[in-house]
């Protein structure tokens, strides 16, 4: 598998990426994602460490476009509703996603990468061919006066050149036709005709320019209000993500206070426990010393019985011994 796509094309690149990164997700998805023995949090981090590098690998490079970003947004969120078994019969915000899984968006990842890999290439000796590139100028040709377009400005103004050389077009052929009709006229020597049909040309062209004018002037309108409705998205989105962080790291704080609160009270118990298992500890050391106390007087006695009952008997034997000699002396 190739880890960076042969031709230079975004389109074909950012498409490599999502399957390189779905074939990674739907190897790992039996094993670690679909396991409910797993935490969620080790399977963020193994999603971090294994397919996050996978989709945006060379992501440095990359001069994306909106609809590459959504693609890729898109993909992002799937998987992470995968990994929490998020539904969409849940109604969950992708922000509300994001937080719970504590990983930002593919926007801010790219970017973030961009910038590292630009730093890189700043503290580069000026020998190296990277910071030559970036720091380079081209020798033919000049920046347009002004702030520089962008790419949607760009291609907004040549559909807009491609509609106004539609309506040119148009207009010639209006005007040829007229021509036409001005030499028809003047071929029947109709002044009056010749007249009235520069008059109509005339008419025309002055209410062309005139709707042209309008129309341009309203659609300029029209974007500045987009713009301006944008940039208040924007403003918002912002101040949401601002105080959902503020929240969340308020519970998060307010969480580990209790958790440490409770495993407190956990050590103190366990602790009074072993103070009690050690007591009883204790008392069965005594009661194991009292036996062997007893076990050894007991002992003691048994020997005292032993030797007590062999001296009587030999005190016995003796006895016998002197009473059969004393018999055999009498005989």
């Amino acid at each position: 598998m190739d880890f960076v796509f042969s031709k230079a094309v975004i389109d074909d690149e950012i498409h490599h990426r999502l399957s390189c990164a779905s074939g990674a997700f739907s190897r790992l998805r039996k094993r670690v994602f679909e396991k409910r023995d797993l935490q969620a949090k080790t399977k963020i981090l193994v999603y971090k460490a294994v397919v996050l590098p996978t989709l945006l690998y060379g992501s440095e490079a990359w001069t994306t476009y909106s609809r590459h970003l959504k693609a890729l947004e898109a993909y992002h969120q799937r998987s992470l509703r995968k990994i929490l078994r998020i539904s969409w019969e849940d109604r969950r915000t992708n922000t509300s996603v994001l937080e719970e899984a504590d990983i930002p968006t593919i926007t801010a990842t790219i970017a973030q990468n961009q910038l590292r890999w630009t730093g890189h290439v700043i503290r580069m000796p000026d020998s190296r061919l990277p910071k030559q590139v970036l720091y380079s100028q081209l020798v033919k040709g000049k920046r347009a006066p002004g702030g520089q377009k962008k790419r949607e400005q760009v291609r907004g103004s040549s559909e807009q050149v491609r509609g106004s050389r539609e309506q040119v077009r148009g207009r010639r052929e209006q005007v040829r036709d007229s021509r036409e009709q001005v030499r028809d006229s003047r071929e029947q020597g109709s002044r009056e005709q010749v007249r009235g049909s520069r008059e109509q040309v005339r008419g025309r062209r002055e209410q062309g320019s005139r709707e042209q004018v309008r129309d341009s002037r309203e659609q300029v309108r029209g974007r500045r209000e987009q713009v301006r409705g944008s940039r208040e998205q924007v403003r918002g989105s912002s101040e949401q993500v601002r105080d959902s962080r503020e929240q969340g790291s308020r519970e998060q704080v307010r969480g580990s206070r209790e958790q440490v609160r409770g495993r407190r009270e956990q050590v103190r118990g366990s602790r009074e426990q072993v103070r009690g298992r050690r007591e009883q500890v204790r008392g069965r050391r005594e009661q194991v010393r009292g036996s062997r106390e007893q076990v050894r007087g007991s002992s003691e006695q048994v020997r005292d019985s032993r030797e007590q009952g062999s001296r009587e008997q030999v005190r016995g034997s003796r006895e016998q011994v002197r009473g059969s000699r004393e018999q055999v002396r009498g005989r």
